[in-house]
């Protein structure tokens, strides 16, 4: 006879694994926790943009504005579009890194539609990735890849901040007490990020093309790391450019002055996350360049490099989402009428009876079943 098995007495685990668990935060709460940040940051943005022109009335910045030279103003455009057009070197350059090969037209659309409503909007990095994706897994690039796709573009833009703001602060004493109270620590900032960069190029040249076994990242050849430096750089010198160009109008002022107070206000930008950097652009170079001719200026450079991008990067958004739409629509029409058999099996399953229904019998089978009963 055998004995019956004992039952195990040790204590079951999951229990304990389920109480190791953190709590997950309800999506509807996360949800508003980000709309509560989004509008937190607004409201900081509206009561920076009041502390900063309090002290104007609406006609002196109208007239302020009317002052700048539509020569300028051009000028300023082709600037703005200069930056967006070297910017899509920065999508092309992380995705060959990472091993794809996509046409150029689709890139700088993608990059273009992106960051010209990631850098309205703001948290560039999630914005802008989030519209990237809906454009490159068109292409085949799976969402590990795009984060990694979003860290190279942010790299960039690091690197390009570090770079140029290593000239100003380094030949310009004056203005590094302006801006950070002491001419010595502006060098030592200035030093500091041209280390930063050397050290990351050192390690692109010792450890390319290696992989971070942790994370998974391939740390890119010294040839990437440089592209990605120089197209960085290039793009911050665009941008202050585009700047300079309208605040020179308000008054004499110097180009590397316009760069390193830029930099500045992209840093700021930055730390306190206001979306678009709305505000914070605007009371840091007013501040730093005193005077009611500077605030039109300022005002237009906002129009000119981030509302006007926003507007065209909307209407590109909604038109190659409708087509990709009808697109979607016609291959499906087209399918179902090249293989109507696909549908064939569904049909044929949905008319045959289920698994364990009982099938009604004929008149004839339930004679027999009765006379042999």
């Amino acid at each position: 006879m055998t004995k019956p098995a004992a039952a195990d007495s040790r204590p079951s685990r999951v229990p304990e694994t389920e109480a190791r668990r953190k709590p997950r935060i309800n999506p509807d709460i996360k949800r508003w926790i980000m709309r509560a940040f989004w509008l937190l940051g607004l409201v900081a943005a509206g009561v920076l943009v009041w502390l900063t022109l309090r002290n104007y009335s609406l006609g002196e910045i109208v007239a302020a504005m009317k002052a700048v030279p539509p020569a300028s103003i051009a000028l300023a455009l082709l600037f703005a579009a200069a930056s967006y057009a070297t910017l899509t070197l920065s999508d092309r350059i992380a995705l060959r890194h990472l091993g794809h090969r996509i046409r150029y037209p689709s890139v700088a659309l993608a990059s273009f539609v992106s960051l010209s409503i990631g850098h309205t909007v703001g948290f560039s990095g999630l914005s802008s990735g989030a519209i990237r994706y809906r454009f490159y897994r068109r292409h085949g690039v799976h969402l590990a890849d795009l984060a990694k796709l979003t860290a190279l573009c942010g790299l960039t833009v690091a690197l390009g901040l570090l770079s140029l703001s290593i000239a100003p602060l380094l030949m310009h004493g004056e203005l590094s007490a302006r801006l950070l109270g002491s001419a010595t620590l502006g060098r030592t900032v200035a030093a500091l990020a041209a280390l930063a960069v050397a050290v990351y190029l050192l390690l692109a040249w010792r450890f390319g093309g290696r992989t971070i076994t942790r994370w998974k990242i391939g740390v890119p050849h010294l040839r990437t790391a440089v592209a990605q430096t120089l197209v960085g750089a290039v793009n911050f010198a665009l941008v202050s450019a585009c700047l300079f160009v309208l605040v020179r109008t308000a008054g004499d002022v110097d180009y590397l002055d316009v760069a390193a107070i830029f930099v500045l206000a992209n840093i700021a930008t930055l730390v306190t996350h206001v979306p678009g950097g709305i505000g914070v652009i605007e009371s840091v170079v007013i501040l730093l360049l005193p005077g009611e001719a500077v605030v039109g200026p300022v005002l237009l450079f906002r129009i000119v490099y981030f509302l006007v991008p926003l507007a065209i990067g909307a209407v590109l958004l909604a038109v190659t989402e409708l087509a990709a739409a009808r697109a979607r629509d016609g291959d499906t029409r087209r399918d179902g009428a090249a293989n109507p058999a696909r549908t064939a099996p569904r049909d044929r399953e949905s008319a045959s009876p289920r698994r364990n229904e009982r099938v009604p019998a004929s008149p004839g089978t339930a004679a027999v079943r009765a006379g042999s009963g």
